[in-house]
């Protein structure tokens, strides 16, 4: 079972128990960390989540994480904690939660130099996976790429995506009333950037 499929299943087997407690599932990760595997359920609720949340979903998993099912995965360590303020946002429904509201991305590589960038969230693309920020009153846009390029094609690559980038500059640029400072594309495949 691939760790995207061991997240689906641990989700489908939590998100009933969740339902009735009155909490929503935030995230399911099945990651790496240091030499051992972490099973991470991320709770969130309206208000808080407490302690006791964390147990009685981790109670109701546990059973279901012993079956056949599961016995190929390597050891592990089931986790279930509350979202929390720095909670990770990696689904759309995530970046819907946060619009407008200050957040901390971080990158693997850097962007503009930086690995991270503080600002209010204004805008977020699940198709295209661009993020708008407003940092300082200004407003930068970041179209994430996943296209296969080289770093020798990604000039020629992004001028391709210049008229989309400035379809999206402009809506927003209307929408937020305040000029788009910086335009970037990111490109995942080769790790480049380019500013627009």
């Amino acid at each position: 079972m691939t760790a995207r499929e061991v997240c689906q299943r641990v989700w489908d087997i939590s998100a009933p128990c969740a339902a009735e407690m009155g909490i929503h599932l935030w995230d399911v990760t099945f990651e790496k960390e240091g030499g051992q595997y972490m099973l991470t359920i991320t709770i969130d609720r309206e208000g808080h989540t407490d302690i006791d949340d964390c147990e009685k979903l981790s109670r109701y998993v546990d059973p279901f994480l012993d079956e056949k099912e599961f016995a190929s995965l390597p050891p592990y360590t089931l986790c279930v904690s509350s979202a929390g303020l720095t909670r990770r946002l990696r689904r759309p429904e995530h970046f819907a939660s946060c619009m407008g509201q200050e957040v901390d991305l971080r990158f693997y590589r850097p962007i503009t130099g930086r690995r991270t960038a503080v600002g209010i969230l204004k805008d977020y693309d699940s198709e295209t996976g661009s993020v708008t920020l407003e940092e300082d009153g200004t407003v930068t846009v970041v179209d994430f790429k996943t296209d296969r390029v080289q770093t020798a094609e990604v000039q020629q690559r992004a001028e391709v995506y210049r008229v989309q980038l400035d379809a999206y500059a402009g809506a927003l640029s209307r929408i937020l009333e305040r000029p788009v400072t910086e335009r970037i594309l990111y490109f995942f495949a080769c790790g480049e950037e380019i500013s627009l």
